[in-house]
C-alpha cells in the first residue's frame, strides 16, 4: 500500500457504526479525524456499575476553537 492509495482510501471512509458510535466515521482530503461523538456515564456505587447519563453527542471541534 503507497501513501498515496492510504490516503485516498481514508478520504472515502464513510462507514456507519450501527449504534457503536454516536455516527458515521467520515474522512475528507483535509480531515482525517472525523467527527467526534461522546456519551455522558456516572458512576452508581450501590450499584457499582457506571449508568448513562447522555446519549451519544457530537463534538464540534471548529465551534470549540472559536469560542
Amino acid at each position: 500500500c503507497t501513501r498515496e492509495k492510504l490516503l485516498s482510501a481514508l478520504e472515502t471512509t464513510d462507514l456507519d457504526t450501527k449504534g457503536l458510535s454516536g455516527g458515521p466515521i467520515r474522512f475528507t482530503a483535509t480531515d482525517h479525524y472525523g467527527p467526534t461523538w461522546w456519551k455522558v456515564y456516572r458512576w452508581n456505587p450501590k450499584q457499582r456499575a457506571l449508568e448513562p447519563v447522555m446519549d451519544w453527542f457530537r463534538i464540534d471541534a471548529e465551534k470549540i476553537a472559536k469560542e
